[in-house]
């Protein structure tokens, strides 16, 4: 009997790789995170051209506009690299125990992503000029944490030549190592949550380019974050946020979100300026506790991810 090899999910192989120039597609090896899926957008954006003076409704012909590539990833982290798509760089101190800080500035990093489907006749598609619009972080009752994020990319080829990567061998985060701290007193009592990056980009098309009907570097405009918590209704704690006015903000005290591992010295700790409630609900179902989620807007956040791996 003849059988035909399928493609599996399972056996695909994500891997990336910082870029030092935008759009200068490098060898991508490192491992992204376990079970990742990807998936995968391109519109041409094809224009209709009409013939002059032919007697059809048909159109004539059609040419490719401006390319616009998309790419949305899900996978559970292992540790805090993945953080270095939505910041700007870097600053890493320690020798065994290394504190990474990453620097927000007015601007983003790029990286290239490989995906391989793995197979006896294997089919690559390398993307270069990859961008985050943006990143979301998300924990749920008894799950391992997971990064969502939709991102632009410039270009892509292909090959079937799979990349040599090292899979990570760390544990995930995982939902019991999350402490949401608010107003200097940690809640013990969140459901589930999201952590959101919002990258505000303009997405150039310039004319006398090299690079033709491809995005250049993208531009950044703002940046947004948002945190979502569902908690279980035990105290009127943040009844304030519905009962004075909207605009003021959540007490001055220390607000912190951090991943922690078994080990004190593996974490991601993110430290949350000036948060604004622009959503607050209290739900119940029959025969059910009550429940109240809340969405905070931040001014600002800063991230610090502490281990043992030299970035």
């Amino acid at each position: 009997m003849t059988y035909t090899e399928p493609y599996v999910g399972k056996r695909r192989q994500v891997s990336f790789m910082e870029e030092a120039t935008f759009g200068t597609a490098v060898a991508a090896t490192k491992w992204i995170g376990l079970d990742c899926i990807v998936t995968e957008k391109y519109n041409p954006n094809l224009i209709d051209i009409h013939g002059a003076g032919t007697d059809t409704l048909y159109v004539e012909t059609r040419v490719m506009g401006k390319k616009v590539i998309g790419l949305g990833f899900e996978y559970i982290p292992q540790d805090g690299k993945f953080l270095q798509f939505i910041a700007s760089t870097i600053t890493s101190v320690g020798t065994s125990i290394i504190v990474h800080t990453f620097n927000f500035l007015n601007l983003i990093s790029s990286f290239s992503c490989e995906i391989a489907d793995r197979h006896t006749t294997n089919i690559v598609r390398q993307y270069g000029g990859c961008y985050v619009k943006t990143l979301e972080l998300v924990f749920s009752e008894g799950e391992p944490v997971k990064v969502r994020m939709d991102c632009g990319a410039q270009d892509y080829g292909g090959d079937a030549i799979v990349q040599t990567t090292t899979a990570l061998t760390s544990e995930p985060f995982m939902f019991h190592s999350v402490k949401w701290t608010y107003n200097s007193e940690v809640e013990a009592q969140v459901k589930s949550g999201s952590l959101k990056f919002i990258n505000k980009l303009t997405e150039p098309f310039y004319c006398a380019q090299t690079i033709g009907n491809k995005v250049s570097e993208p531009i950044l405009e703002e940046r947004f974050c948002e945190l979502s918590v569902t908690l279980q209704f035990s105290n009127s704690t943040f009844l304030d946020l519905i009962t004075t006015d909207p605009v003021v903000k959540a007490a001055a005290g220390v607000h912190t979100l951090e991943f922690i591992k078994d080990s004190t010295d593996d974490k991601l700790v993110f430290t949350l300026t000036d948060l604004w409630s622009s959503n607050y609900v209290i739900s119940n179902k029959y025969e059910d506790t009550l429940t109240q989620d809340i969405t905070f807007k931040l001014k600002s956040i800063a991230v610090d991810a502490t281990d043992t791996l030299t970035w």
